[in-house]
């Protein structure tokens, strides 16, 4: 093959990834050098494709099959093969080409899995089940614990759920009540105590820039915190739910459950589960004993903006109380590194971790417990009524990181960046879909533009603790700008749905910082909360000038 033909069928493989199809065809009809078998391939692909357009079923299978039953080594072949035997529900040819393209595109399962009836989810979920368990894919994996439940019942769907992930035998199945855990501690803790009782608060709305409409302040009522010791708990690993007798325990109360349903199930621990009682797996081959322990698992334990605004506020809470400095803390396995990093900065060195793989249980005789500053809901059903349900204790919150102040004074550096960007990969949801043009302007006004996906934790708070200007997209990294020095202003970047940002305002001003927010434009299909969006460049200068003049 000349290096000619090599390019011109490089071309055709890219045009036919970006379902350019009549390119594809202009490109190697009647150019296809002899023993050329790729080529062939994508020509047939290309034109089964446009078949298929012009609804001409038995050319397109033709075609497909064609190419099927010569293998297919191009993982791009591999994809469009894999779809569109999915599309006409062949699905053993469709399971055969994204298997082998599992290793290549880490979605392949997900992209096979996406709306494939029960029936084929049963069927195919000892290779569906592993691989979303180890990519903590929980929102996900429901859908496969429903498929099985419907078609075994609960218990023989637990035992096919442990014999697929590979669990000891011995796994069990019971069904709770699902009890509110402020209910259940108030008549059974050895130790109770409302850290902040429920107030009412008035929550004033961001200084917003740009054509989302302005959003209004808002009154209503935070909801406790609280610390408790629990007797004889269970706590099981990936899970949000602690285990006494027939209960289940779950931070949440009444008049929150009854303004958002839940899917229970997306918890790690659970099988099947209505709104009031869960069935729940319990590894009972690996089951310890422990006199005492403080929990920090949970379903969003891996996320790093749940790490800092959901389990670290519980910590600091706590770290105060004697005894605490004894206590093994309970963590998820495989935690990220900058959870660990913040978690040893704030408690040192040498306190014992105990890391549980998902849905492993220890009873602790002694549970060291909180609630969470806001309400974080389990499998939230429909968008989330976000200004009436988390409205965080921002005057709390700004108590327990003001007992942090020596420890994050003691680790700031002189000589770094002043104006801080943010960026966000852009892999992630809510993605800001012109960020290179965006970045370019923050560099030339004298941004340092940073990842901190990348970052180790100690690195991120100097710079954070350093930063006069911190700007980028609303993300899980904007939350480190909650240990950044009172007077530090915060520009977000964000699509028109902004109602959740009222409550970050809030939280921000009580640490005694300035908070405003630019929206885009949305981009593409999605209209929700993790919508892309894009940024009007035009929009940037005024945007800089209104958050440094912010009182």
């Amino acid at each position: 093959m000349s290096a000619a033909q090599l390019k011109r069928l490089h071309a055709a493989c890219e045009c036919l990834e970006a379902g350019r199809l009549e390119e594809v065809v202009a490109l190697l009809s009647g150019h296809i050098a002899d023993g050329d078998v790729l080529g062939a391939d994508v020509l047939s692909a290309a034109t089964a494709l446009v078949c298929e357009r012009a609804g001409d079923a038995a050319g397109a299978e033709k075609g497909f099959n064609r190419v099927y039953a010569g293998g297919v080594p191009s993982p791009a072949l591999l994809r469009i093969c894999g779809q569109y035997f999915k599309r006409i529900e062949h699905y053993g040819k469709a399971f055969r080409c994204y298997a082998l393209l599992q290793d290549r595109m880490p979605t392949a399962v997900l992209e096979f899995a996406e709306g494939l009836p029960d029936e084929q989810l049963y069927r195919y979920s000892p290779w569906i089940v592993p691989d979303l368990v180890s990519r903590l894919r929980l929102y996900w994996l429901k859908t496969i614990k429903r498929a099985l439940v419907r078609r075994l019942g609960p218990e023989s769907a637990a035992l096919t759920m442990t014999q697929i992930i590979g669990w000891k035998s011995g796994c069990e199945v019971r069904t709770m009540r699902v009890t509110p855990l402020r209910e259940h501690a108030r008549q059974h803790a050895f130790v109770y105590d409302e850290i902040a009782e429920p107030r009412a608060v008035f929550l004033p709305p961001p200084a917003v820039f740009g054509d989302a409409p302005q959003p209004e302040g808002l009154h209503t009522r935070t909801r406790a915190c609280l610390f408790c010791e629990l007797k004889d708990v269970v706590v099981s690993g990936k899970s949000n739910m602690l285990f006494w007798e027939d209960r289940a325990l779950l931070d949440v109360e009444e008049h929150e459950r009854a303004k958002l349903e839940l899917d229970l199930d997306v918890d790690f621990s659970v099988i099947a589960a209505t709104q009031d009682t869960v069935s729940a797996i319990f590894d009972v081959a690996a089951d310890a004993e422990i006199d005492a322990a403080f929990s920090l698992v949970g379903i969003h334990s891996h996320t790093f903006g749940h790490w800092i605004g959901e389990f670290l506020p519980k910590l600091w809470a706590c770290r105060q109380r004697p005894g605490f400095a004894a206590l093994p803390i309970l963590l998820d396995q495989g935690m990220p590194a900058q959870h660990v990093e913040a978690l040893r900065f704030f408690i040192g060195p040498s306190q014992p971790f105990i890391f549980l793989a998902p849905s492993a249980a220890v009873k602790v005789h002694r549970l060291w417990s909180c609630s969470t500053l806001y309400y974080v809901p389990v499998g939230p059903r429909a968008i989330p009524p976000w200004r009436e349900l988390f409205c965080p204790d921002g005057r709390a919150l700004a108590t327990l990181i003001a007992g942090l102040r020596p420890m994050l004074e003691a680790a700031e550096q002189r000589g770094g960046p002043r104006r801080l960007y943010l960026t966000r990969k852009d892999a992630q949801h809510r993605r800001l879909v012109n960020r290179l043009e965006v970045e370019r302007w923050a560099s030339s006004e004298g941004f340092e533009i940073v990842d901190f996906g990348d970052v180790p934790f100690l690195k991120q708070l100097q710079l954070v603790r350093g930063a006069e200007v911190i700007m980028g997209p609303d993300g899980s990294a904007m939350a480190m700008a909650l240990f950044a020095r009172p007077g530090a202003r915060l520009g977000a970047f964000s699509h028109p749905f902004i109602d959740q940002l009222v409550t970050f305002v809030h939280l921000f001003r009580e640490l005694g910082g300035h908070y405003a927010v630019l929206t885009g434009e949305l981009s593409g299909e999605n209209h929700d909360r993790n919508s892309n969006y894009r940024i009007d460049p035009g929009r940037l200068p005024r945007f800089l000038e209104a958050l440094l003049a912010l009182q």
